[in-house]
């Protein structure tokens, strides 16, 4: 099984197997207007994808995104996404998931290889429809916009397959 997050509030969690797409979540979060991230839910995600390799006899491997501070980030902004990071770190820990930490440009680079260079939300857009045809990647019935965080999520999840494979 490949985990693959993207991280923060609009993130997302995706699995493959060897060939398909198995899961591919919103961020998990709680509250409606301030949300907080559900650790307890992403914990639970993570637990349940982990048993379902092992019921599999399957092993399990994560990659998380590093995102790097930005300048126009807020100081929350960005302490939010770290403190994020590190709450996936101590899950694959916990659960002992191989994980690895990639920056955008670094699974970007590898997904989008070969395709014309737009910006990375189309791209990655493109990029899924592609490669997992019939996936709504809309996280509810009333939405009719597809998530970035689940698409991201998606494409790192591949990325993950493709290096531990």
């Amino acid at each position: 099984m490949y985990i693959g997050v993207d991280i923060g509030k609009n993130g997302g969690i995706a699995s493959l197997d060897k060939h398909d797409i198995l899961c591919c979540n919103p961020m998990p979060t709680l509250g409606k207007k301030h949300r907080e991230l559900s650790f307890k839910e992403i914990f639970a995600l993570l637990k349940h994808i982990k048993d379902c390799a092992n019921s599999k006899k399957e092993q399990t491997f994560l990659v998380i995104e590093d995102a790097t501070a930005s300048p126009i980030w807020s100081k929350q902004v960005t302490g939010e996404l770290y403190g994020c990071r590190m709450a996936f770190e101590a899950f694959a820990v916990a659960l002992d998931i191989p994980y690895e930490l990639k920056k955008a440009s670094v699974w970007q680079k590898e997904i989008f290889a070969g395709m014309k260079k737009t910006d990375t939300k189309s791209m990655a857009l493109m990029y899924t429809t592609r490669r997992f045809p019939g996936t709504d990647w809309t996280p509810t019935e009333k939405s009719n916009k597809p998530h970035d965080g689940m698409i991201d999520a998606a494409c790192i999840a591949e990325y993950c397959r493709r290096i531990f494979t």
